[in-house]
């Protein structure tokens, strides 16, 4: 298991989990400590030894797993550096618009309950349907009517394939900044 890894980061060119060399290493190093402490507990002749090891063994690797998180896995799954990055600019009166996936980062990181959701509501549709008798969910027509009305003043997070599909329907964004192909697009409009 520790080779494949070591390999698939050191000689693979098309499948590269992590673009720091540091983070491989780490999390290399704590397999090889968890692998090692799995070993030594196998091999403990003394039975309240052996459990001890066993119980220690995952520790390097759960220590090390905040530190180790594949770049890869962060700009597909986690919309939160590309949030942070415009945490500034974002007011207190700007309309923000969400895609249902990353909409429970958008209202952390911004610190809102006023966000509305584009086109699905996904897991949210009983609350969504409940509050405010559905304001919240918008159309493309309506979400492309509120960015006309307050040039400037709206924000919109997706993921990639979802702004791809939307972009044609609403006018052009000012500015738009992404986490990676596969990842989230924030848009101001």
């Amino acid at each position: 298991m520790l080779s494949g890894f070591l390999g698939v980061e050191l000689i693979g060119d098309t499948f590269r989990p992590y673009a720091k060399g540091g983070n491989w290493f780490l999390a290399a190093n704590a397999l090889a400590a968890m692998i090692l402490l799995f070993v030594i507990a196998a091999r403990c002749s003394r039975k309240q030894l052996r459990h001890f090891y066993f119980g220690l063994a995952p520790v390097p690797l759960l220590l090390s797993l905040n530190f180790a998180v594949p770049d890869q896995l962060l700009t597909t799954k986690a919309p939160g550096p590309l949030l942070e990055r415009h945490r500034g600019e974002i007011k207190a009166g700007t309309i923000i618009i969400s895609d249902d996936d990353p909409l429970r980062a958008v209202c952390w990181i911004f610190k809102r309950n006023d966000v509305y959701l584009l086109e699905q509501s996904g897991e949210l549709a009983f609350g969504v349907d409940k509050e405010n008798n559905g304001r919240r969910l918008l159309s493309l027509a309506r979400a492309g009517e509120l960015i006309a009305r307050r040039p400037g003043q709206v924000v919109l997070v997706a993921r990639h394939e979802n702004f791809a599909r939307w972009e044609k329907s609403l006018p052009p964004p000012k500015l738009v900044d992404e986490s990676g192909r596969d990842g989230f697009v924030l848009a101001r409009y």
